[in-house]
């Protein structure tokens, strides 16, 4: 029993202290989302947003600028079908990735439109 207690504990620790937040890619697939709130869940799982996310875009905006550590890189698949479905979603996440790439510790942002 102890040994399982420790296995569990140890996988858990090690998905979320290096699975996520100690990777310098973030991969984020949101072809699968045909509503607003399933796409703000499928970022929160992906960037590893805390519990309290607002699943808003103001809430993407303020979680995903105080990332810490901030990765080098971001890929997010699945636009242009997503972009079917929810455009104006896609648009005022375009635009906050946009201005996310502006910033001086991220050096790369890739937005994969596949």
């Amino acid at each position: 029993v102890v040994q399982k207690i420790c296995r569990t504990f140890t996988r858990s620790w090690l998905i979320s202290n290096v699975g996520q937040r100690k990777m310098n890619i973030v991969i984020v697939d949101v072809s699968a989302a045909t509503t607003s709130r399933q796409l703000h869940d499928l970022l929160a799982s992906g960037f590893a947003f805390p519990k309290y996310y607002g699943r808003n875009w103001d809430a993407f905006h303020d979680c995903i600028t105080t990332l810490d550590p901030m990765p080098k890189k971001i890929v997010v698949r699945g636009l242009k079908v997503l972009f079917e479905r929810l455009p104006l979603d896609v648009e005022l996440m375009t635009d906050v990735l946009e201005d996310f790439r502006k910033a001086p510790d991220l050096t790369h942002v890739e937005m994969d439109f596949e």
